[in-house]
């Protein structure tokens, strides 16, 4: 079992906490404070053709409070991160990264752990950098920074 954390409890974040909690690992999901409460209460109702219908009711808070072994980002931020890679001059089409990313195996490390294990700047920090230099906002992605950097 393992420890994960879900930021963002929206369609896709929703999907993941309650199929990661229904297989047995201890989830958390990070959601905005105003929709703690309700989160909490109500849970996370699953109805889907596919995966069934179910409710479960992981852990929810405004801020990640402990350590976990895996962080899924389930936030708009995606489209923010392709925004200023295209001013950058790369792809405009998430759609070939995230295809990559979903083929990974489970042993799989980012290049962003990779870094950080290192001690290297990782790459939030030069998303960051290319918005500001390019008038783009990215506020999820910002405040993604400054959740993880509080923990």
């Amino acid at each position: 079992m393992s420890r994960c954390a879900v930021l963002g409890p929206g369609g896709v974040g929703g999907l993941l906490a309650v199929s990661l909690t229904d297989a047995g690992h201890e989830v958390v999901v990070v959601a905005r404070t105003s929709s703690v409460e309700t989160l909490r209460e109500s849970g996370f109702h699953l109805s889907s053709p596919v995966f069934g219908e179910r409710v479960t009711r992981p852990d929810v808070v405004d801020r990640l409070d402990r350590d976990v072994d895996a962080v899924l980002v389930a936030t708009k931020a995606t489209a923010e991160v392709t925004s200023v890679v295209c001013a950058e001059g790369g792809p405009c089409d998430p759609a070939p990264t995230l295809a990559a990313f979903r083929s990974f195996g489970p042993g799989t490390k980012s290049s962003m752990l990779r870094d950080a294990e290192a001690g290297n700047t990782l790459e939030l920090d030069t998303i960051g950098r290319a918005a500001r230099a390019h008038g783009i906002p990215i506020p999820r992605t910002e405040a993604l920074v400054d959740q993880l950097a509080s923990t």
